[in-house]
């Protein structure tokens, strides 16, 4: 397949009528993932000393809501470095499940898409980081990165499906 392939039904080969709130969605996803993409980048291209005191920041917050809640708990600020890593493409493979829905109805026959442009946005991303004094590229980010993908991905999935569900049941009632 193709991206011709999005703008054409299910096995028909029928052009298919785009609706205005379709192109606003289509619009707002990628323009969301460009986001999203941007924010990974520009969290790598911070110089070491920079990307350590965010994350010794980070660190602390998360120790004084441990103590608050009386719990003698802390966490280790190498711990909050790779929960980032998970987190921000965890929301990226959100963010392009969501996209990916708004081209096509038939996510998983392009489920590979979101699957290998995350991962090379993560392979991107670490070789990014090899020329930012004061920061590594590690294999290790990379499949954090990508469990953190496959993660939101399996997310999304969730979701769709839930909401699918929703719309089935509710078209059922209303026959």
């Amino acid at each position: 397949y193709n991206v011709i392939d999005f703008i054409y039904t299910e096995r028909t080969g029928m052009q298919e009528t785009i609706k205005p709130s379709q192109i606003i969605a289509r619009i707002l996803a990628t323009l969301l993932l460009i986001a999203s993409v941007g924010f990974i980048f520009y969290n790598s291209s911070r110089i070491g000393p920079v990307s350590g005191e965010i994350s010794q920041s980070v660190t602390s917050v998360f120790n004084r809501i441990f103590s608050t809640f009386g719990s003698s708990f802390r966490i280790r600020e190498y711990a909050v470095r790779k929960l980032g890593h998970l987190a921000e493409f965890a929301l990226l493979g959100l963010i392009l499940m969501v996209t990916l829905r708004v081209y096509t109805k038939r996510v998983l026959a392009f489920l590979a898409w979101p699957l290998f442009g995350g991962l090379a946005i993560a392979v991107c991303d670490e070789f990014l980081q090899s020329f930012v004094p004061g920061r590594s590229s590690e294999v290790r980010d990379v499949l954090i990165d990508f469990a953190g993908l496959t993660i939101g991905i399996l997310i999304g999935l969730a979701l769709l499906a839930f909401f699918t569900w929703l719309l089935h049941r509710r078209r059922n009632r209303l026959a």
